[in-house]
C-alpha cells in the first residue's frame, strides 16, 4: 500500500515560485505583455541574475536559421546555457529567454551592448487559454 504525504513541508515550494541565484524563492503571481523601456530581472543558471530594460516590445529575429516572431528584445546580459530562463518585472512573468548575444562573463567588465530575445509568456498563455493566478 502506498501512502501519500501532503506537499506542505518547509522544503517544498509551491508552483509559481522561482529560485534566484542566491537561493531565495520568489512567488510569481501574474503575467502580462512587456512594455518598451521597462526594467526586467533575468534569472539564469550560468549568467546568474541580471537586470536590464526591454528595448523592443515586438521583434522578429532569426536564431540559428529559425525565424522567431513576436519576441521582445532586451539589453540584459546572458551566458550560454541561460536559455529558457525567465524575465520578470517584480512578481510578474514577462518572458522566457530564447537567444541572442552570448557573453563570456556577466559583470562590470561585460560590454553592455547585449541583444537578447524572449518569448512572451502572455502570448503562450493566451494561445492555450491559461493564466497565472
Amino acid at each position: 500500500m502506498t501512502t501519500h504525504q501532503a506537499a506542505d513541508g518547509s522544503d517544498i515550494n509551491p508552483l509559481g515560485t522561482l529560485r534566484y541565484w542566491g537561493g531565495e524563492y520568489h512567488q510569481i503571481d501574474n503575467s502580462r505583455y512587456p512594455m518598451e523601456q521597462e526594467s526586467i530581472d533575468r534569472i539564469g543558471v550560468n549568467g546568474q541574475d541580471t537586470t536590464g530594460n526591454i528595448t523592443k516590445e515586438s521583434v522578429t529575429v532569426s536564431i540559428e536559421g529559425e525565424a522567431l516572431y513576436g519576441m521582445f528584445g532586451s539589453n540584459v546580459c546572458v551566458l550560454g546555457g541561460d536559455s529558457g530562463g525567465p524575465a520578470l518585472n517584480g512578481t510578474t512573468a514577462l518572458g522566457l529567454l530564447s537567444g541572442g548575444t552570448s557573453e563570456t562573463v556577466c559583470d562590470s567588465s561585460s560590454s553592455g551592448t547585449y541583444r537578447n530575445y524572449f518569448t512572451k509568456v502572455q502570448t503562450v498563455l493566451d494561445e492555450r487559454g491559461r493564466q497565472v493566478c
